[in-house]
């Protein structure tokens, strides 16, 4: 299922869905986000919903997307990443919020979006 992204401004966030795609999808979506929001004045939270993703990650991989939105994190002004997965011990997420973090990038896995969206919501209100 390839990525797709829907943007709700009057939450400033952006959820993405789908599979993990490659760096350079990844970095198609961020530069289509930051396009569609240029005249949005505010932080803007990531919401990765990866409830139905199916196709399998691997750290390198992981790695680079992360490198991707590092690369791009000013230009869409991004305060924070929320994963949402369909449980708590998912390795994907473990391995993106570690790597995240070793990178400065604020980005927290959740096996419930609710609890996702609070934060990003924290993190937006700044």
């Amino acid at each position: 299922m390839p990525l797709t992204y829907e943007i709700a401004l009057e939450d400033s966030i952006v959820t993405v869905r789908g599979d993990f795609a490659t760096p350079d999808e990844w970095r198609t979506l961020l530069n289509d986000v930051a396009r569609e929001l240029r005249h949005h004045g505010g932080p803007i939270g990531i919401l990765r919903d990866r409830r139905e993703a199916v196709a399998p990650m691997d750290a390198q991989t992981i790695s680079a997307i992360i490198d991707v939105v590092a690369q791009l994190w000013t230009g869409v002004r991004l305060c924070g990443v929320a994963i949402v997965t369909r449980q708590s011990d998912d390795l994907p997420g473990q391995i993106s919020v570690a790597i995240a973090d070793s990178r400065g990038i604020p980005l927290i896995a959740f096996d419930f979006e609710e609890a996702a969206r609070a934060w990003l919501a924290t993190l937006i209100r700044g």
